[in-house]
């Protein structure tokens, strides 16, 4: 059986699972941290990004763009723009939203909790200068999230880790879908 994307989402329901997607470069450095408050299982998230690290012209596309991407500066290079971001956000629920079509793209594609590993999609799409990434360092740790999918450029390691259970594969000998999820299974 084989288990895309598209097949989970549309056959399980939405689960408050959270998670961090983690890209390190090639130099070790990391450069993304995204954080994701949905699906962080390995069915969804860890499949997600297998299927990304297979998809070798758009992995190569990330790769190239991730000499663009920094951490989002809050109390400094970008404070006004955070400030200004705050401002136009809606306050409530039902409130309007005054955020500009550039500031609704930024939050939807690079820093919303809905998007775990489709930011490397994003990332990898990206046609302008910079990209602006929260960096979630404070929520690395197990008590937090129960899912951390690392892509560790350097290593050539695709690491997976989900309830204290870790599972490394080297991008260059990825398993199947159905291998991976086994993996997951206590025995």
């Amino acid at each position: 059986m084989n288990l895309s994307r598209s097949f989970i989402l549309k056959s399980k329901k939405i689960m408050g699972t959270r998670n961090l997607t983690i890209v390190i470069d090639r130099k070790g450095e990391k450069k993304v941290n995204q954080y994701g408050e949905w699906d962080g299982y390995p069915e969804v998230v860890g499949i997600g990004i297998l299927e990304f690290l297979r998809d070798q012209p758009l992995l190569y596309k990330m790769e190239q763009n991730l000499s663009k991407v920094r951490f989002l500066d809050q109390d400094g290079k970008d404070k006004e723009f955070i400030k200004s971001y705050n401002d136009n956000v809606p306050k409530w629920s039902g409130a309007p939203d005054n955020r500009t079509e550039e500031q609704k793209h930024w939050f939807e594609n690079y820093i919303s909790r809905n998007l775990s590993d489709i930011v490397l999609l994003n990332i990898a799409n990206f046609n302008d200068e910079e990209i602006i990434l929260e960096d979630a360092e404070n929520k690395e740790d197990n008590t937090w999230c129960e899912g951390f999918y690392t892509i560790d450029l350097k290593n050539h390691l695709f690491i997976s880790e989900f309830h204290g259970k870790k599972v490394e594969y080297n991008i260059t000998k990825l398993p199947s879908n159905e291998e991976y999820l086994k993996s997951f299974e206590n025995g």
